[in-house]
């Protein structure tokens, strides 16, 4: 059951990325932030869970595949990392700040947040 209500907002994610790939990245991670938001208290208790490893690896390999797309890994700052440890790298900071933020951990709003990350993840793609 869980794994259902968690796949349905993956799938709810997926479209908000489809929908915002016309948007610059922070743009764009503002926005996924904002949904983050809006579904705060359902993420919290996710994050909060030890017996939630099914979600962490969907979330991660979604966020992977997301920056994957947008990798540059033939950038110099990119040549000598092999791709895979690179995405791994990226997805596990960006699902590490998305969970302290969820958690409450991140001072800031929003969008000082979704900016930061957006930033960090433009410089290193």
């Amino acid at each position: 059951m869980l794994d259902k209500v968690v796949d349905d907002h993956l799938i709810q994610l997926r479209e908000i990325c489809d929908q915002k790939q016309n948007k610059g990245l922070i743009e764009g991670t503002i926005i996924w932030f904002n949904y983050f938001e809006q579904h705060k208290r359902f993420f919290a208790s996710l994050f909060r869970s030890k017996g939630t490893l099914s979600f962490r690896r969907k979330l991660l390999t979604f966020i992977m595949g997301k920056i994957n797309k947008k990798l540059n890994s033939n950038a110099p700052l990119n040549q000598n990392i092999d791709k895979n440890i690179i995405l791994k790298f990226l997805g596990t900071a960006v699902m590490g700040v998305m969970e302290s933020y969820v958690l409450e951990e991140t001072n800031g709003s929003t969008e000082f947040v979704a900016k930061q990350v957006g930033e960090l993840i433009q410089k290193n793609i």
